[in-house]
């Protein structure tokens, strides 16, 4: 009697735990998501995550490639690399902010902000993440963003 009640009362409290792990895991299904790296292995990394999470991958190799795929494509999230050839992802971040773009852009840097949040934001990112990025950390950076997207940012100069 004694374990079934203690066994019941364990349960319980996992239950919330369990509940916000689904609806994590679910939230992230059907989520559409633009790809931006240059590196090959970490591309394929995120995809393999992603796509095993039901989400769909696109790509970009560069920051100048990412302004065309955002501007046509209704992404809900956008993983932007730092450092990259052609046009790296600040710049490119700050050009899709001037051009209206209001979708959601994480940052992905192998190297973290000084400032942390408040730089990444000042840049025109939503969030970021420090590589080496875990599956957790990338689930909830794209299961967790405003829908539908009610944040205005102010015009970069």
């Amino acid at each position: 009697m004694l374990y079934t009640v203690m066994e019941q009362t364990t349960h319980e409290h996992r239950d919330p735990e369990a509940a916000a792990a689904e609806k994590l895991l679910l939230s992230a299904r059907g989520k559409s998501v633009l790809i931006v790296e240059d590196n090959p292995d970490a591309r394929s990394y995120f995809a393999r995550a992603l796509e095993f999470l039901g989400a769909s991958v696109d790509f970009a190799e560069n920051g100048r490639e990412a302004i065309t795929k955002a501007l046509y494509n209704n992404y809900d999230v956008i993983l932007m690399d730092i450092a990259m050839p052609v046009c790296d992802g600040i710049q490119a971040t700050q050009e899709l902010r001037r051009e209206g773009y209001e979708g959601w852009i994480v940052a992905v840097t192998a190297y973290p902000f000084p400032e942390g949040e408040a730089t990444c934001f000042d840049l025109g990112f939503d969030d970021y993440l420090t590589k080496p990025v875990d599956k957790v950390q990338l689930l909830q950076a794209i299961a967790f963003h405003p829908q539908p997207r009610h944040r205005k940012f102010p015009p970069l100069h």
